[in-house]
């Protein structure tokens, strides 16, 4: 609560702006691995999504327990929660191996077939990441709106 209002819609717009933010910034620099700054923005673009997706996720848990429901048993919000599990594991995936390459690669040389794997797991994950962020903020846009 913040004000004594839900901080899960204040969050859900911050998570919804960074999370595809960190997917493009992400691919950028899977397409174009020379560009050392842009390595650096993708780690930080992610480590923002990764904070603004969990404060998300908790208050949306927090906002469930406010309507009576659980995890557990989220009724008619379970489509919204299940998409929201996707986005929290696809977001995850895609900081480890975005910020896992940058911490490795500043203290070793990461053989190129292993350089070249995490791009691929990065686009992949960022893939899913704008996926995910569309089909979990599509339906709880349906479940406002349909209230």
């Amino acid at each position: 609560m913040i004000a004594g209002v839900p901080g899960h819609p204040l969050f859900i717009h911050a998570a919804v702006v960074f999370a595809p933010v960190a997917a493009l910034a992400s691919i950028w620099w899977a397409v174009r691995p020379e560009w050392k700054k842009l390595l650096q923005a993708a780690v930080v673009i992610n480590f923002l999504s990764a904070v603004f997706t969990w404060l998300a996720r908790s208050s949306g848990e927090a906002l469930l327990k406010m309507q009576g429901l659980s995890e557990e048993n989220p009724g008619r919000l379970a489509k919204h929660a299940e998409y929201a599990n996707y986005l929290t594991a696809s977001v995850i995936v895609l900081f480890v191996a975005v910020v896992g390459f940058f911490l490795v690669d500043r203290f070793v040389s990461l053989p190129t077939w292993l350089a070249n794997v995490l791009r691929v797991i990065a686009v992949l994950a960022a893939i899913a990441v704008v996926a995910t962020v569309v089909m979990t903020g599509h339906e709880g846009a349906v479940q406002v709106w349909n209230d």
